[in-house]
């Protein structure tokens, strides 16, 4: 299980989510490099290397387990708020929160990192 937590920047009695999730069923986001590549006439490539940033992530968050009242705070915080503070095992982000789904019994949140937090 990995822990995460969802948070709003402003006070709000039901605007933070502490969650306890699996770790097979979420994800965490895809560490990847800012990379463009373009095949050149002699056949290689130019390469464009723009180096890493936590703000290509996107991290979607299963939600299946959960109780009722936890979707319903996912479910607000999606509707009311363009950023959150979301806290992940390797660090603290500046997020926002991209959209809830639920699909038959298969529920999740899924925030796009936009930066680290400075609280």
């Amino acid at each position: 299980m990995i822990p995460i937590a969802i948070s709003t920047p402003t006070a709000d009695p039901d605007g933070a989510l502490l969650l306890y999730v699996s770790e097979e069923r979420s994800s965490l986001g895809d560490w990847s490099r800012r990379v463009q590549r373009t095949a050149t006439l002699d056949g290689g490539a130019f390469v464009v290397d723009g180096g890493f940033s936590h703000a290509d992530r996107t991290v979607r968050v299963d939600l299946s387990d959960q109780p009722r009242e936890t979707h319903e705070v996912a479910k607000q915080i999606v509707e009311l708020y363009d950023s959150v503070i979301l806290m992940l095992p390797d660090g603290a982000y500046r997020a926002t929160p991209e959209r809830y789904v639920q699909t038959g019994s298969v529920a999740t949140i899924s925030l796009l990192i936009t930066g680290g937090a400075t609280l």
